[in-house]
């Protein structure tokens, strides 16, 4: 889809991660408990980012796609929505070469 336009192939995705960013040595902090300055420690927190990344990118792969056909369609309820399909397809089909 390039500005809510497709030519009815596959949609093929491709996205890349950003790492989340990880320190090999702790930086100055404080201990909030005895307010004393205090070093972080070493932690890698990035193992578990990226299976959730492609059902997060996924999931809003398919809400992206779902506003373009309602924004196409329109329609207040799914029987509405439904029908308004239908009639595309129809036109659609009436069209010399049509799907």
């Amino acid at each position: 889809m390039e500005g809510g336009v497709t030519n009815g192939e596959d949609v093929v995705i491709t996205a890349y991660k950003k790492p989340i960013s990880t320190l090999r040595k702790g930086m100055p902090t404080v201990d909030l408990d005895t307010g004393e300055a205090v070093t972080s420690q070493y932690e890698r927190s990035d193992v578990t980012a990226l299976p959730a990344c492609g059902v997060i990118a996924e999931a809003m792969v398919a809400l992206v796609l779902a506003d373009a056909l309602l924004e196409k369609l329109g329609g207040d309820s799914m029987a509405e929505t439904r029908a308004h399909c239908e009639a595309t397809l129809a036109q659609q089909r009436a069209w010399p070469g049509g799907c």
